[in-house]
């Protein structure tokens, strides 16, 4: 999808510069906007981060124990399964399966919230930062931003960083 976002507006661009009989055609203004470097340094991501990292510490925190446990009933059963009787080993062997699958379960439910999470708080900077960058592109009349699918862009018309700007800008003021 991005690819034919990429080739539409290339092909604009080359339509506007094989017309250049025409004074405006010349005058169109191109820049260019990295957006995993915007996802990477905006102040909102880190904030987003880094409510999610507090949301889920306590979670995640529980499963790492449950984890460490679990490894630790493992080799203590290893290293006295030899000793025990056959009905004895039977019956920890799977209770051990019995938490594993267990453990499984609530790890795979953490991921899935956290993923959940995750795409309601980058949609929402998604859609803050897709805004921002119409705002700067009107400002400064640009005519055309491109992001994703840029071979070569040079700083001149990069607004990454104005962009990052209006978003530090509107983080300060809590817009």
């Amino acid at each position: 999808m991005k690819q034919v976002y990429f080739l539409t507006a290339l092909l604009v661009v080359l339509a506007a510069v094989g017309l250049g009989r025409t004074a405006q055609a010349a005058e169109t203004r191109i820049a260019v906007i990295n957006p995993m470097r915007l996802i990477k340094e905006a102040p909102q991501a880190e904030k987003a981060r880094k409510t999610l990292r507090n949301k889920f510490s306590s979670r995640r925190q529980t499963l790492e124990d449950l984890q460490h446990k679990l490894q630790n009933e493992q080799k203590t059963f290893n290293k006295n399964q030899s000793i025990m009787s056959s009905s004895e080993r039977h019956k920890k062997q799977n209770q051990l399966q019995q938490d594993q699958r267990d453990f499984q379960q609530k790890q795979n439910a953490y991921n899935q919230d956290v993923q959940s999470a995750e795409q309601a708080a980058f949609g929402k900077l998604r859609k803050k930062i897709y805004d921002v960058i119409v705002d700067v592109a009107k400002k400064h009349h640009y005519d055309l931003v491109l992001s994703d699918g840029i071979v070569y862009a040079t700083k001149k018309v990069d607004i990454t960083d104005q962009v990052l700007q209006q978003l530090r800008e509107d983080d300060r003021s809590g817009h």
